[in-house]
């Protein structure tokens, strides 16, 4: 590739040619060699101090990764549907404040309204519209 350009695709060198990842399916190579690299370092530190001379951490890191990988290969768990919540039947409190109040005198009755529905008890009423005489 040119310089400054970007590469696609798995990137790992000498660990790409390694059987672990060779052995992944594409999609999941890029994690195979990460797991890999990390594996290796800790390997290689367990190799200079002589700690395992049979080589089973090797085996043991080695087992670690391809759980891994058949971890990751594996489909998610099927999501569960929650049912709805069963809903509040009390009335919440509302808010007052300065916009309530000029929305109340907005669409409120106005005065002349007020006084057009005020009845006047124990005087006879003059004129009825709905009772003809």
């Amino acid at each position: 590739s040119m310089l400054g350009f970007a590469h696609h695709g798995p990137q790992g060198g000498l660990i790409l040619h390694s059987d672990i990842v060779a052995g992944t399916s594409r999609d999941y190579q890029n994690r195979a060699i990460k797991l890999v690299a990390g594996k290796c370092g800790l390997a290689a530190r367990v190799d200079s101090f002589h700690e395992s001379p049979l080589g089973q951490v090797g085996t043991q890191l080695r087992e670690k990764i391809l759980q891994a990988l058949a971890k990751a290969q594996e489909p998610p768990p099927a999501k569960q549907k929650k049912p709805l919540e069963k809903p509040d039947d009390k009335s919440r409190p509302r808010r007052g404040g300065k916009r309530l109040r000029s929305q109340k005198e907005k669409y409120g009755k106005s005065d002349f309204q007020k006084d057009a529905n005020r009845l006047m008890f124990g005087t006879a009423c003059e004129e009825d519209i709905t009772q003809e005489a």
